[in-house]
């Protein structure tokens, strides 16, 4: 029995492969490797994006995931400083980390090896566009809640409003002092603050039920279309990205929006009563922004070139500690100190002079600020407005600017989330489908044609309640046929019938509904083990699921669970053996009470008598049954009615298991002694 393919485990950009076996050369440090066919070249940063300048909190460093570690036992040992004016060529022809190199400054060299380089689109998004796509995409599910958008929208308004006529009251209040000046402002504060709760009370409700919605639209479809480049999907784009393109709506853009439209309303307010002091609070707030926003480049840059040496000093430190072998057989422990300390160095200056940087700007800021309120407090009658409104003025452009942080990360997970939606691998619906009714399980192939893998013409009948098995070399073609069965894929040309009924016309639940399925790896679902059988069929009874669960060989190992069928599973961590997971998926098959089944490689990674047990289950589940199956175990395949083997895209064997067996020049002969 051949293991099953597995995906391989990703790789850092530009570095060795876990486990690779390396070239002897490659294993001892700064050996000179100059073959362009082990050079890499490093590929290039991504362009920082671009946001706004708050000499707050807010410009504080995002954090740095560090590259991952070397662990001794796999590559090699490599990391240390060649001496002066030898270049350093680690395994794969790339530079050190801490050498020059033709492709960039040593931080940007060592940082691309560890960083993915930003796709296109994400770039493009956060230009502008992904402010639009991340509108559109949320803009039909808010819509389900308009009510609470338009209330919030309502005490928006409310709110700056209660905003610009603050600097009156308050000048109302202080000059001279007056009581009821002083009522109207904590009047006008008590109410602006139970209109902010309201509105963002409101403005959540709508986002939450909104977020909820978008991820239903995207697991749909999803499902639907099976990811379209076949990638796995990260859960972030359905936590983060989700999580992103929702803050946007429901709370940065209606807190740029007070901002903004706040000190329009205040210089509107001020322009008819006090316009001197409108000049003063557009003159300061223009200066606040325009100063703030004029290091924002210099601030994004140090707080870039700070990432990349950390980058670099995590690397350093990861490579040292994984030659720690070579270190002590050739007396380097003096140079790898200075390799680190020079790294470490570079690492904390470049992050000092970011920091500086973002107290610059605040000293800036604040100068601008402390401006504006002297003026005002030299405005003779009318200090007090002056001060009030500066104050208010400044305030709102900080709060603004704030926000503006925020724009680039939503729009990024907005472009990626509408690139999902855009993706189509999956099959379109009939728009006239019917349902196929009761079937006996007659399955035909006609003509059945794909590109890749390649199906040229397959063409089969299988008689209800026949069991066949699918052979071909590597199991891409039994597997492609399974997926036009099952219309996770539609065939470029030809037909899938079931009792003479085109699958291609009749709705796609419909199809699955009359296939009972079971892989190598069972899914679950969180839940309880009632619940996980009961998937195969919601409406079955309690007895049902016992009677299924013990058909299967499952009751008996159930029923001593802490809570018997009311356990809950943890798909993470079960708590039940391979058997016993595999013996749980055929009761969900059982109760499906399908006229067709699938296996696909239902008994694979299993041996002793937990293989016996899956066995006879899954003896139970195709008994009386049409089966298809994909397996390569060699007791599977002879206990088969009929084998099909699939080679170039063809059927070029066809019969019985035992009959092929015997014909020493048959695929299936040929097979089976490669196995023996």
């Amino acid at each position: 029995m051949s293991p099953r393919p597995t995906a391989s485990a990703p790789t850092v950009q530009g570095s060795a492969p876990a486990g690779e076996d390396l070239p002897w050369d490659e294993q001892l440090p700064w050996v000179e490797v100059g073959t362009a066919r082990r050079r890499r070249i490093p590929a290039p940063l991504p362009t920082p994006a671009s946001g706004p300048l708050v000499p707050t909190a807010a410009l504080a460093p995002t954090p740095v995931d560090s590259p991952a570690v070397h662990e001794p036992g796999h590559g090699t040992e490599r990391g240390l400083r060649p001496p002066t004016g030898r270049p350093a060529v680690a395994p794969g022809g790339r530079a050190s980390a801490l050498t020059p190199t033709a492709e960039g400054p040593p931080a940007r060299a060592a940082t691309a090896a560890v960083t993915e380089v930003e796709p296109r689109q994400e770039r493009r998004g956060r230009r502008g566009g992904g402010l639009s796509t991340a509108v559109d995409l949320i803009d039909p599910h808010l819509r389900h809640h308009h009510w609470s958008v338009l209330g919030a929208g309502a005490l928006l308004v409310a709110g700056i409003w209660a905003l610009a006529v603050a600097p009156l009251a308050l000048d109302r209040a202080l000059q001279p002092p007056h009581r009821e000046g002083a009522l109207v402002l904590g009047g006008l504060i008590v109410l602006y603050a139970l209109i902010a709760t309201l509105r963002a009370s409101l403005l959540e409700r709508a986002g939450v039920r909104a977020a909820s919605e978008l991820r239903s639209r995207l697991l749909a479809h999803l499902h639907r279309h099976g990811g379209g480049t076949g990638a796995p999907v990260p859960a972030a784009r359905f936590t983060h990205d989700v999580a992103a393109v929702r803050d946007l709506v429901v709370r940065t853009l209606p807190s740029l929006a007070t901002g903004v439209l706040a000190l329009i309303a205040l210089l509107v307010v001020l322009v008819r009563s006090a316009p001197q002091v409108a000049l003063l609070v557009a003159a300061t707030t223009t200066a606040y922004v325009l100063v703030m926003l004029l290091f924002l480049r210099l601030v994004r840059t140090r707080e870039q070139r700070a990432a990349e040496q950390e980058h670099a000093l995590a690397r350093v430190s990861a490579e040292l500690l994984g030659a720690t072998g070579t270190i002590r057989a050739y007396g380097l422990e003096q140079r790898a100190d200075d390799d680190l300390a020079t790294a470490g160095r570079r690492a904390d200056a470049a992050r000092a002079s970011a920091r500086r940087t973002r107290a610059l700007a605040g000293l800036v800021g604040a100068l601008v600020a402390a401006a504006g309120v002297v003026l005002g407090l030299l405005m003779g009658e009318d200090c007090v407005l002056a001060l009030g409104a500066v104050v208010l003025g400044v305030v709102l452009m900080h709060r603004a600017l704030g926000r503006l942080g925020d724009l680039p990360a939503a729009s990024a997970a907005a472009v990626r989330l509408r690139a999902l939606l855009e993706q189509s691998g999956g099959p379109e619906e009939h728009p006239d489908a019917q349902p196929l009714g009761l079937l006996d399980g007659e399955v035909a192939l006609r003509g059945l044609t794909l590109a890749d893998p390649r199906l040229d013409a397959v063409s089969a009948h299988i008689p209800a309640g026949q069991h066949v098995v699918l052979l071909d070399r590597d199991g891409s073609h039994s597997a492609a046929v399974l997926a036009c069965l099952t219309r996770a894929t539609s065939p470029e040309a030809g037909q899938v019938l079931l009792d003479g009924q085109d699958v291609s016309h009749a709705p796609i639940a419909d199809v699955r509904e009359h296939l009972a399925v079971v892989g190598s790896e069972p899914a679950l679902l969180t839940g309880t083990v009632r619940e996980t059988i009961r998937a195969g069929r919601p409406e079955a009874s309690d007895d049902e699921v016992t009677r299924a669960a013990r058909t299967a060989g499952a009751d008996d190992f159930i029923v001593m669970l802490a809570d018997g069928y009311e356990t809950v599973l943890d798909p993470a961590d079960p708590g039940l053996s391979d058997g016993q997971l595999r013996r749980i998926a055929i009761a969900r098959a059982l109760l499906r009470e399908a006229p067709i089944v699938l296996l696909d490689g239902a008994e694979e990674g299993l041996d002793g008598a937990e293989l016996e047990q899956v066995r006879e289950a899954l003896e139970a589940l195709t008994a009386g049954r049409t089966a298809l199956v994909r397996s390569r175990d060699p007791r599977t395949v002879l206990a088969a009615d009929r084998v099909l083997w699939l080679d170039g895209g063809e059927i070029v064997e066809d019969g019985a298991p035992q009959h092929l067996a015997e014909d020493p020049d048959s695929h299936l002969s040929t097979w089976l002694h490669e196995r023996a």
